[in-house]
């Protein structure tokens, strides 16, 4: 894993540099010229805000028939949740693990084994991702940025986090939130966007929704100023709430499009196809520790 690297102050010439390729009209969100044009950059400001990373990982891993906590299953020789842990420490954030407290000593047991740290909270206000990230805000402050990384897809490059947090700090004034996609085939995700690169719909194969062969998907990253986060949140949580039709979890990847009710979402093709794989599944496990044996993940 890479060790922490301080990014480079946030400025256009730095952004367009580090993102390279990544600006070709395949790749990026045609939005991001006109922010680019604007030249209203935050690279002004004296200090960054905190950085908070965000680990959703309270799910029981049923499917993966382990006898282990699913944030500790091994995923290319070392437990997943550590793999993310590191990760923050390399990217300079805090992280924040949402866990059942029913695991809650054996996941800290292994992190303090491992001379990792993590702020361990419980899942309490309801099921879903959108509470566990609701409960983890609860210790962030309204100012901060968060890393929000899902605790089941545990192959994020340190490039991809870099890359996107640099964008977002860019233009942070101007943007809810910045995403990294990847385009692969069966997506679980499918993002659909409107004429001006806007994501207008999302699309869930486990909900039922019908996904292209071949579409844009979240690599299970997604970097978020935390006061818009938790306002959308809160609205999402309110409608959940007060509807007989809703489903039985409050999920999280609504509140791309609720963020946008403030400011725009930044959706970059970033990401490696192997970034958006989760380990639900022992076939999936596999595919995950494929890529770590070919030493795919690299940076």
């Amino acid at each position: 894993m890479t060790s922490h690297v301080d990014l480079p102050g946030p400025t256009v010439s730095n952004v367009v540099q580090i993102m390279g390729l990544s600006l070709q009209s395949s790749t990026y969100d045609p939005r991001l010229w006109q922010l680019v044009r604007s030249a209203r950059v935050d690279g002004v400001r004296n200090s960054a805000p905190a950085l908070r990373m965000i680990i959703p990982a309270a799910g029981h891993g049923s499917r993966l028939r382990s006898e282990l906590p699913k944030p500790l299953v091994p995923v290319g020789g070392l437990p997943s949740l550590h793999r993310l842990v590191t990760l923050a420490r390399c990217i300079g954030a805090e992280p924040i693990v949402v866990v059942r407290d029913e695991v809650r000593s054996s996941i800290r047991e292994s992190l303090c084994t491992a001379g990792l740290e993590a702020l361990l909270v419980d899942q309490e206000s309801g099921p879903g991702m959108g509470f566990a990230v609701l409960d983890a805000l609860a210790h962030t402050g309204d100012d901060d940025d968060i890393l929000l990384v899902w605790g089941d897809m545990p192959a994020p490059r340190y490039s991809t986090a870099a890359r996107t947090l640099l964008l977002h700090r860019t233009f942070r004034s101007q943007i809810s939130a910045t995403v990294p996609t990847v385009r692969r085939s069966e997506p679980y995700v499918a993002l659909e966007r409107d004429r001006l690169g806007a994501v207008y719909r999302v699309r869930q194969s486990r909900l039922g929704d019908s996904t292209p062969s071949i579409g844009e998907s979240d690599c299970g990253m997604f970097v978020c100023r935390s006061g818009s986060l938790q306002r959308a949140l809160h609205r999402l949580a309110k409608t959940w709430a007060s509807s007989s039709e809703a489903p039985a979890e409050l999920d999280f990847l609504p509140c791309l499009l609720e963020m946008q009710q403030e400011l725009p979402v930044l959706c970059m093709r970033l990401g490696m196809p192997f970034e958006s794989v989760s380990i639900n599944t022992p076939s999936e496990l596999e595919a995950v520790n494929t890529y770590y044996r070919r030493g795919t993940r690299c940076g």
